[in-house]
């Protein structure tokens, strides 16, 4: 997988396995990312809007001040997320873990979630 700067379009990243990478600006958006292990990323002020993370391992990643609206969270494990400041506008957390979950300053307008679920 390669992945490049939100700016720049630099590469940034090439490779397969993207637990604790840093991958800060990065462009993902509207990108297919389903079931992937992101575990512990540094994904701050990249761009994921509208990309496809359901059942994606993003434990522990750092998403402040990132661009997540209109993202499919359905079933991922967001477990100890950063989210403060990132715009989550539209975005779909049905199912998902969000136990520990920082959402301080985020922009939730509109966010999908299980009934069952308090964030």
């Amino acid at each position: 997988m390669e992945i490049k700067h939100r700016f720049t379009n630099a590469v940034i990243f090439d490779g397969e396995n993207l637990s604790g990478a840093n991958l800060r600006r990065a462009n993902f958006y509207a990108k297919d990312l389903r079931g992937l292990d992101l575990s512990s990323a540094d994904l701050s002020g990249a761009d994921l809007g509208n990309a496809d993370l359901q059942g994606a391992n993003l434990a522990g990643c750092d998403f402040t001040n990132a661009n997540l609206s209109g993202a499919d969270f359905f079933k991922a494990n967001l477990t100890n997320v950063n989210f403060s400041h990132a715009n989550l506008r539209n975005a779909d957390l049905r199912e998902a873990e969000t136990y520990g979950a920082n959402f301080r300053y985020a922009n939730i307008d509109g966010i999908i979630f299980s009934p069952h679920q308090c964030i």
